[in-house]
């Protein structure tokens, strides 16, 4: 009996069949090494074992010192340190540098105990056992602090990632070598028809060669899934009974070509009905080409039968079963494009003589074209590579790019891999527990944060070279968060959201050097660990010092100029509590999120607020309302109440 396709269904319709009677989520999980993990699937988040650095060290070839030492050095009138050790790269220092001493350093090399800052070797001469220097140089000159590129148990890469080799770089940075990823589905080839061989074969007439078994292998293999090429069978319900039977046993999904349409020998839906129910749920689809399509689940595993004709066949493969093997993978597709024009909003420059390539994230805007947030970290560190889609280029002979330029940003690999959202700020659990709502839904859902004090992330939301900016600047004068910041330095089309209150106060090894109040580091002459000039947390402390000023009466400029000499400014909270564990600084100045599993003594200061910014034109993004939709919702909220140290402000999620 010849099948009469009647009730055609639409693709859409197809694949809600497909959801109603089939669970498409990943088939489980494997353990691999790093060498096998290109093009995988993470399977867990993944979060750094330790701080990138691991220690203090030196940026440059130098000598290390105390920078107080260097101050009235110049040309004319050098200053000479005693020269009391020789550190080589992989070293551990011997010797603690004390006032008017000072230790010949490699770059690399481990800053030895009591040295805040390396003269760079140019600036230089030794003279006997003494080194003269010739320039002065600011404490933590030349020196990249402790968990500035990566913090300890800082989220590195989330369940659902598709890993790069940029990716596989960044774990292998931090000392991971074995990583959990999902299984590649398997996927069984059959093609069905008596006119069928192989190629390679003789062929007689009304004989076609094979072609379904070679594209659909190599397709199935290009997105990531383990083909496995059942064969050619004979327009034989025997044989091909056998083959199916075959095909069950050895993979997860299979694939069929042939005898799927109405002619007489086309038998193939009879005989899946014959292995198992629920069988057939699908015959025929609003599809040209495409149309005779099966889908068929028996022995919880799916079957499609495709057309013969091999542009049916590819059709119907990528509209139906593509999308299907991505998921069962926790992978999406991806165009793939070598070089994509992108627009820069900021001045780059170049270096004579020399061709500068610059590595950058790629963001998407709200009209659709793309900007690139350029990487400017340097080549230390991991996260110049991390953060990076490509990398544009500035020829020998341009001093500068301009800003609003349009480059040729050249991509890493042959497809066209972006983040979906790119968020602006310093680090906060509130990213990771978004992206991990997110990522529930959206497999491969890409939360990319760049480190930024309040001011650039604010800008780079109004060029949109980040489709979202967390800010947390108190004004010195009113004690308003964000808002003044946003008015000041922002335009109209910036909307601010409010956002959470987050506990800051001070930590410290010592009970005895722990302040109670902002006068007990007055007292105790305290040195402090505080994130950079820029920063809100920097911004502040420095209004609590004003009100202290205020309340006693002292003038508020004399008061800073007694502190600021004992601020050590760094780049990242790992930063400051390794400053404060080695003793480089007394107290440190932190969120109380980041020490709730430390060894610290920890007293509150205050709450800082951390309110989130978005252009206005990229509200109605979808990227954007799914994020929105995420923070708003019940179960985002529960999570953060639940964090440590971590508030909603009482219009949380607001617009104001």
């Amino acid at each position: 009996m010849r099948k009469i396709f009647r009730d055609l269904i639409t693709i859409e319709e197809a694949m809600k069949k497909i959801i109603d009677n089939y669970d498409l989520k990943p088939i489980g999980e494997e353990e691999v090494t790093l060498f096998e993990a290109l093009g995988r699937v993470l399977s867990r988040d993944i979060y750094s074992p330790r701080d990138i650095p691991p220690f203090d060290r030196s940026l440059v070839d130098g000598y290390a010192v105390i920078a107080s030492d260097t101050y009235t050095a110049s040309e004319r009138k050098p200053v000479k340190l005693k020269i009391i050790e020789r550190i080589r790269t992989g070293k551990f220092p011997k010797n603690e540098i004390k006032k008017g001493l000072a230790a010949e350093i490699d770059t690399g090399g481990v800053i030895p105990k009591g040295a805040n800052a390396v003269v760079p070797i140019e600036f230089t001469t030794e003279e006997n056992s003494n080194v003269l220097i010739y320039k002065r140089v600011p404490p933590g000159s030349s020196i990249q602090y402790t968990g500035t590129d990566i913090s300890a148990g800082q989220p590195l890469l989330l369940e659902g990632y598709y890993l790069t080799p940029i990716d596989i770089g960044l774990l292998a940075a931090v000392g991971i070598d074995r990583i959990k990823v999902y299984k590649k589905p398997k996927v069984a080839i059959l093609s069905i028809g008596d006119e069928l061989v192989p190629p390679g074969s003789k062929i007689s007439i009304g004989q076609i060669y094979d072609i379904n078994t070679y594209t659909l292998f190599n397709f199935v293999k290009e997105i990531g899934c383990k083909p496995i090429s059942i064969g050619i069978s004979q327009d034989s319900e025997e044989e091909i009974l056998g083959h199916l039977e075959k095909a069950l046993t050895l993979a997860d999904i299979i694939i069929t070509s042939g005898s799927s349409s109405a002619g007489y020998s086309d038998m193939i839906y009879r005989i899946i009905n014959k292995l198992g129910k629920p069988g057939v749920i699908v015959h025929g689809i609003k599809s040209k080409p495409g149309k005779p399509v099966i889908i068929a689940i028996v022995k919880n595993k799916l079957i499609f039968g495709l057309p013969g004709f091999p542009t049916s066949a590819l059709t119907a493969f990528r509209n139906l079963i593509v999308p299907i093997l991505l998921r069962l993978s926790g992978l999406n597709p991806r165009t793939k494009q070598l070089s994509i024009k992108a627009r820069i909003h900021q001045r780059l420059f170049g270096v004579k003589g020399r061709r500068v390539f610059l590595s950058g994230t790629l963001v998407k805007t709200s009209k659709g074209t793309f900007n690139v947030y350029p990487n400017l970290r340097g080549s230390g560190a991991i996260t110049t590579l991390a953060n990076s889609d490509g990398f544009l280029e500035i020829p020998e002979d341009t001093e500068f790019l301009d800003t609003g330029s349009i480059v040729n940003f050249k991509l890493f690999g042959d497809k066209l891999v972006h983040p979906d959202l790119v968020i602006a700020g310093n680090p906060t659990n509130i990213v990771h527990l978004i992206s991990k709502e997110i990522s529930q839904e959206n497999p491969n859902f890409r939360i990319r944060l760049v480190r930024a004090n309040p001011l650039a992330a604010l800008e780079s939301v109004i060029n949109e070279t980040s489709h979202i900016g967390m800010i947390n600047m108190i004004d010195r004068d009113t004690g308003i968060f964000n808002k003044n910041l946003v008015e000041k330095y922002g335009n109209k089309e910036v909307r601010i959201i409010a956002g959470f209150s987050r506990e800051i106060g001070f930590v410290s090894m010592d009970n005895q050097m722990l302040p109670k109040k902002i006068g007990d580091i007055l007292d105790k002459r305290m040195s402090i660990a505080i994130r950079e000039r820029g920063s809100g947390e920097y911004e502040f402390f420095l209004y609590k010092l004003k009100q202290f000023a205020k309340d006693k009466n002292i003038n508020f400029n004399t008061l800073f100029e007694k502190i600021a000499e004992n601020l050590v400014e760094l780049h990242s909270s790992s930063s400051i509590l390794n400053a404060v564990r080695q003793g480089n600084a007394d107290i440190g100045l932190i969120q109380k999120e980041f020490v709730s599993k430390s060894d610290f003594l920890y007293v509150p200061l205050g709450l800082e607020e951390l309110d989130l910014i978005v252009n206005k034109n990229s509200i109605n993004s979808e990227n954007f309302q799914l994020f929105y939709k995420i923070l708003k919702s019940p179960a985002f909220r529960n999570k953060v109440t639940k964090s440590l140290g971590i508030f909603l402000k009482p219009n949380f999620g607001e617009f104001f």
